[in-house]
């Protein structure tokens, strides 16, 4: 999380991000999430880049400050940020969500979450861990930066000018066959892949996790891509955009917005 990014204010339709989500190469074979405060997994699944809902999802509001704005811990179930070696398929992160309706939720987009990926669950820990246990990944400083990056306690009117993703815009996370075809030209491997994020000239940008290596020992190699309403991927093969690691994760997918000039909708 980069607390210095002007902020940008992302709308989501709740109802379209909890559909199933079937992946590139395999799928997240469980029903998406059904429990309680379903706005919040949505803002989750949307802000960070390679996740999907999930059944076994879990979140828990940790406090909410006086207008709204709701500081709250996600276990997120099924996440292409975790390398083979790690025993958990899942991720750990504390997030802050603006406001929400019955079916949409603003959120400061590449600023608005901290993510770890928990070690050294076993058993059924690994399918409900609690609110103390993920915000045990995290420091009070480091929850302290989150707040005043996304205008914590702060009036409306002293915060900054809203970006917005059409509710309209938010399609099935899978990439399209013609665009998996030309992905694996470039990329020379298998991969997984998840739309997050539409812009308002049509064009999509998934997270693409590839599976680099041989005879079962892989490594995942991490990119952004985007590609426009007619399947074109943006700035040729370049247009793959490599990213260094969940630390650096919101930084570069603010870069990578930067490169290919990414348009927002206000509001």
């Amino acid at each position: 999380m980069k607390s210095n990014i002007i902020p940008a204010l992302s709308l989501v339709l709740v109802i379209a991000l909890l559909l199933p989500m079937s992946m590139a190469g395999c799928s997240n074979d469980s029903h998406p999430y059904d429990g309680k405060n379903p706005e919040l997994i949505a803002c989750a699944i949307a802000s960070i880049p390679g996740v999907s809902s999930n059944i076994r999802d879990q979140v828990e509001i940790l406090e909410v400050d006086p207008y709204g704005r709701t500081l709250f811990a996600a276990s997120i179930a099924y996440s292409l940020l975790n390398t083979p070696s790690d025993a958990v398929g899942r991720l750990f992160a504390i997030l802050i969500m603006q406001k929400s309706t019955d079916l949409h939720v603003w959120f400061y987009g590449e600023q608005n979450y901290l993510a770890a990926i928990p070690t050294g669950y076993s058993g059924e820990d690994r399918l409900i861990p609690n609110a103390e246990n993920v915000r045990a990944y995290f420091s009070d400083s480091e929850i302290a930066d989150l707040k005043e990056a996304n205008d914590w306690g702060k009036p409306p009117e002293e915060c900054h000018t809203s970006i917005i993703i059409s509710p309209n815009s938010v399609d099935p996370p899978s990439m399209p066959q013609k665009q998996q075809d030309a992905a694996r030209k470039v990329i020379g491997y298998g991969f997984d892949s998840i739309c997050f994020r539409t812009d308002a000239a049509g064009r999509k940008a998934y997270f693409v996790c590839a599976y680099v290596g041989e005879n079962y020992k892989y490594e995942d190699v991490w990119y952004l891509v985007a590609y426009d309403k007619e399947g074109n991927i943006l700035n040729g093969e370049e247009g793959f955009f490599p990213l260094s690691g969940l630390d650096a994760l919101s930084e570069e997918t603010t870069q990578f917005f930067d490169q290919i000039q990414w348009q927002d909708i206000t509001e």
